[in-house]
């Protein structure tokens, strides 16, 4: 599965997290996404347990879990604030949050996902919505990526059922505050 460039802005059907959208774009700069410290997670307070920030490994394309709401940490086995996230998930799921966390503050944009989460690292079906946007560092560089995830537990059969594929859509900001 790739990640789809798309030149509308996400339809995102979680009111939260469409609340957690419009306070990051409330922040951006022209074309230049907020520093990880203009973001106040307090300022959104129905998002703190699914929200989550991770920060680019200086010389790779690593990112270590700086922030994980408690929803987010219940979904994993293990402890994943301070640990690099792909020793977190695994390899195979790593490629294709690799690909949306490089795209998201290369760019940057917002990446958002709707299908089937947390398949890989706690074995327990469930649907969920996922927002990734990027934040500067203090040298202004695009190194972190904030987001969140908000899951609903299914049964395998219910997932079946289900039947939707997943969805990843990447927006250029420049998409976003044209269209805002």
């Amino acid at each position: 599965m790739a990640v789809e460039v798309v030149d509308t802005p996400p339809i995102i059907e979680n009111a939260n997290l469409q609340t957690l959208l419009d306070y990051w774009l409330g922040k951006v700069d022209g074309l230049t996404p907020p520093r990880r410290t203009d973001i106040d997670p307090l300022q959104i307070p129905r998002l703190l347990p699914h929200i989550w920030i991770q920060e680019r490994v200086t010389g790779t394309d690593d990112f270590r879990c700086r922030l994980a709401g408690e929803d987010v940490k219940s979904n994993y086995p293990t402890k994943v604030v301070g640990r690099i996230f792909r020793e977190v998930i695994g390899d195979d799921a790593w490629a294709l949050v690799r690909e949306q966390y490089l795209l998201a503050i290369g760019t940057p944009g917002v990446c958002h996902f709707r299908g089937p989460v947390y398949l890989h690292t706690i074995r327990r079906g469930g649907m969920g919505e996922r927002l990734a946007m990027p934040l500067r560092n203090d040298d202004g560089e695009n190194t972190f990526v904030i987001g969140a995830t908000i899951y609903t537990p299914m049964s395998e059969r219910a997932l079946e059922e289900e039947g939707s594929p997943p969805r990843i859509a990447f927006t250029p900001l420049k998409v976003l505050v044209g269209s805002t």
